[in-house]
């Protein structure tokens, strides 16, 4: 790389010399998640218990993936549903000894997360990006 090429105050890069003219490269905001409204709790009949989560995927464009963990050592059942038209694609889901998870493949727009537990007690959500 020469010495042309340089990141500008405005997170974009600058690429500039005599082949090359004068070009600069938006880089795009890294993807967040906004939660909408409050969490949702409820007693199920049969002695179980359901969070609601409602969220939104902020980015200008979809992320590759996002990575959805849910801690707790009596989660019955975790699911994500988008609240849109569309499918949703899921990558690879699972569950360890004190956890569960899903991966949602290029998610944009808002979701709902349903984590069911046998006890009431709030479970632990990561989301991270990759």
């Amino acid at each position: 790389m020469s010495n042309d090429h340089q990141i500008d105050n405005r997170g974009g890069i600058f690429i500039g010399g005599n082949n090359s003219g004068n070009n600069t490269i938006n880089q795009a905001p890294p993807p967040d998640v906004k939660l909408l409204g409050e969490v949702k709790s409820s007693e199920n009949s049969d002695g179980t218990y359901t969070q609601i989560i409602v969220f939104e995927i902020v980015a200008p464009y979809p992320p590759g993936q996002l990575l959805i963990q849910a801690f707790g050592t009596d989660i019955v059942e975790l699911d994500v549903g988008a609240l849109r038209t569309g499918i949703v694609l899921g990558g690879h889901s699972g569950r360890r000894q004190d956890f569960v998870f899903t991966t949602l493949l290029h998610p944009f727009g808002a979701y709902e997360l349903t984590v069911q537990t046998k006890t009431k007690r709030w479970v632990k959500i990561e989301m991270t990006f990759d």
